[in-house]
């Protein structure tokens, strides 16, 4: 027979003499909890007693109320959007206002204020009126694009309790309807901001000051007619102000037919000026066109924010806007009393960003620029050098070059066919953001010339003499080079070490092998490497058409150690 361990639970009265039970309870003889029936039905039966109310002793305590969710919501007025920014305003513009009455009882609303003009309010009711309790209303704030150059009320719903407000802001912009004549070329500016401090040696630090350049558009324009007369006044009325400008290099056409109150606008997005927020421009002259604000944007068109108010036709001209301003007032020249023709130069208000991207190929840690130059036109190159001079008038002056060196200044210019190169164009100029950041650039010329077969394996280059060993040898500025075959292959290298054979024949030490056997014909040209900046914060960009562009660089040498 198995044997288990146990024991006796306690009782509910676990053996505590409880003043609180009655006689009755207290004479149970007890062994077991609850108390059998046989017990049970033998005891005395009392009547119960009320003893309320029980007598307590009273103590004063310190304390507060603690907020609750009624506290913060109720019993108050709400309004929500807080704040109405409204960026540039170039067609009417519309936003919904929701005023809520928390209050459990109706309160009156007296007026509202600060209805400037250009502005207009709808609501479900005039004021004053009683607006019931625990009620939200949808006000709508219309502004439109006539009125002060710049938007800046405070609208406030009056209530007998409380007042809420909400501030409106904005630039009032008009659209520039006239388009570019196109008989020369329109000239696009990006500056940056570059704190260069050189020290004797050349050694630079160089810091950017501007996190975007500054943008500026100039370009001609022919009117005759009415739209003579349209500028005339538009000068007049608005010179000083902001204008919504069509970037003109950026122009495309629409392929179909928009009707009126569709968002969708096709067109080509890759490499063109649009950003969401930004402006868009449907335009057939200086008397029809339209502009909206861009929503979403995609590969095969954007989405404006409001429905277009107006069909168009297939051929439209598309247009990316940008805020700007005049900066002067454009000399027209008189053609006749019908015609005449200006210049006009826009700097651009908002932020120009791009994607910023430097060339795939790298040597030593810096990128190198492999495309060449487009030489249609003679291009420029000299030295600069960090002279020294001392003279007392008297004397002979006495010069010294601090950094006993060369600083490359070379021209450089591109030929730009099609959107994608002016993209990869301005990719370029954004990385290298002005006069701060460095890359590699070859001098594409015929700088050293092979004379005999170079092995795969060796690292000695037999060149024609052209006192490279006389002059250069060991000065970083000459330093490192690019061979580059008939085939395209092509090497960078550092040079080492320089000895002149005879009259007509030096050689050149490579760090490394080429890994191929190369014979002089096989090479286009060997040039050398220069470790550049660009020497001016400022760069033009010449737009021929709307596909054709030209871009002219000129670099100049950094002392970086390398």
């Amino acid at each position: 027979m198995a044997v288990l361990d146990g024991f006796y639970v306690s009782s509910a009265a676990g053996g505590i003499d409880n003043p609180n039970l009655g006689d009755a309870s207290m004479g149970f003889s007890l062994d077991w909890w609850p108390p059998y029936a046989s017990l049970v039905a033998n005891a005395d039966i009392t009547p119960v007693v009320s003893d309320l109310p029980v007598s307590a002793n009273p103590t004063t305590r310190t304390g507060f109320g603690v907020n609750s969710y009624r506290g913060d919501f109720y019993n108050r007025i709400h309004i929500n959007p807080q704040r109405i920014d409204l960026g540039n305003v170039v067609s009417e513009q519309v936003t919904a206002v929701r005023v809520f009455n928390a209050f459990f009882e109706p309160r009156q609303l007296n007026e509202i204020t600060g209805v400037d003009e250009g502005i207009n309010i709808q609501g479900p009711n005039v004021p004053p009126y009683s607006y019931p309790a625990l009620t939200e209303d949808e006000w709508f704030i219309a502004v439109q694009p006539q009125g002060p150059a710049t938007v800046n009320a405070d609208i406030a719903w009056v209530f007998d309790v409380q007042t809420v407000a909400v501030p409106v802001t904005g630039t009032r912009v008009i659209g520039w309807p006239f388009a570019v004549a196109w008989s020369q070329p329109v000239v696009e500016t990006l500056a940056w901001a570059t704190d260069v401090l050189r020290s004797p040696t050349g050694t630079e630090q160089r810091r950017a000051l501007r996190l975007a350049p500054r943008r500026g558009l100039s370009a001609v324009y022919k009117l005759q007619g009415r739209e003579r007369q349209l500028l005339e006044h538009t000068l007049v009325g608005w010179g000083s102000r902001s204008f919504a400008v069509p970037i003109a290099p950026d122009v495309q056409w629409l392929a179909t037919e928009l009707n009126a109150g569709v968002s969708r606008v096709p067109c080509d997005t890759a490499g063109y000026d649009f950003e969401v927020g930004g402006l868009v421009m449907l335009y057939i002259d200086a008397f029809t066109w339209e502009v909206a604000q861009i929503d979403v944007i995609d590969a095969t068109g954007l989405d404006t924010a409001r429905p277009l108010q107006n069909a168009w036709r297939r051929g439209t001209k598309i247009y990316p806007v940008r805020s700007a301003h005049l900066v002067q007032q454009p000399e027209l020249l008189r053609y006749h009393d019908q015609a005449s023709e200006f210049e006009v130069s826009w700097t651009l208000l908002d932020v120009c960003d791009w994607p910023a991207e430097m060339p795939a190929a790298e040597y030593q840690g810096f990128p190198v620029l492999e495309q060449h130059p487009e030489e249609s036109t003679n291009l420029t190159h000299s030295f600069a050098r960090l002279l020294l001079e001392l003279d007392n008038g008297s004397n002979a002056p006495r010069r010294m070059d601090t950094a006993d060196r060369g600083f490359d200044l070379r021209e450089h210019r591109w030929l730009l066919e099609g959107v994608e190169e002016k993209d990869q164009s301005r990719r370029l100029l954004y990385a290298l953001r002005g006069r701060q950041v460095p890359l590699w650039v070859p001098t594409f010329a015929s700088d050293l010339t092979i004379n005999q077969i170079v092995t795969e394996s060796a690292t000695t280059l037999s060149v024609d003499n052209v006192g490279y060993a006389r002059f250069v040898s060991g000065r970083p500025e000459r330093s490192h080079i690019r061979i580059q075959l008939l085939d395209g292959t092509v090497w960078y290298r550092e040079i080492t070490g320089a000895a002149e054979q005879d009259d007509d024949t030096e050689q050149v030490q490579i760090d490394s092998s080429l890994g191929q056997q190369i014979a002089p014909n096989q090479v286009r040209m060997i040039s050398y490497l220069v470790l550049c900046r660009l020497d001016d914060d400022g760069v033009e960009i010449e737009h021929e058409t709307n596909t054709i562009a030209r871009c002219g660089l000129v670099f100049r040498g950094v002392n970086d150690d390398v």
